[in-house]
């Protein structure tokens, strides 16, 4: 088999019939199909051309499915523009802790909640019965 590649260069395959007969025993048949004894010549260019075909798709570089847009780097505007805004404005006014006065602490007691009990009376189930 002779083919043709898009960037203009040729490749060939070829097989001896022994490398045919090798293939054709791998299959279902075993090559004793009445396909592969009555068009052995069909089947033979049939076996070499699939040889050719799955050796060019193996050696795909998937370049079809590329896109190249996938390479851009895609820029958030907003964060650049709030980076920038902090690159220029950031650290340009000093801060002055002078004239702060001191706080007063106060020591504040938490409060405990107030304990209740609960009566007996409470925690009894009442239970009224129906008889029929």
């Amino acid at each position: 088999a002779v083919f043709e590649l898009n960037d203009g260069s040729v490749d060939v395959e070829v097989m001896s019939i022994t490398q045919i007969q090798a293939s054709w025993a791998q299959g279902g048949s075993k090559g004793n199909s009445p396909a592969h004894k009555n068009f052995a010549d069909q089947m033979a260019v049939k076996t070499v051309l699939n040889r050719a075909c799955k050796l060019l798709i193996s050696s795909s570089d998937d370049s079809v499915l590329y896109d190249p847009l996938d390479d851009v780097t895609s820029i958030d505007v907003t964060s650049e523009n709030v980076q920038h805004e902090v690159r220029q404005k950031a650290n340009k006014q000093n801060l002055d802790f002078s004239d702060v006065d001191d706080a007063e602490v106060l020591d504040i007691p938490a409060e405990e909640p107030p304990i209740t009990e609960v009566s007996d009376a409470s925690n009894k189930v009442q239970s009224n019965t129906l008889d029929f």
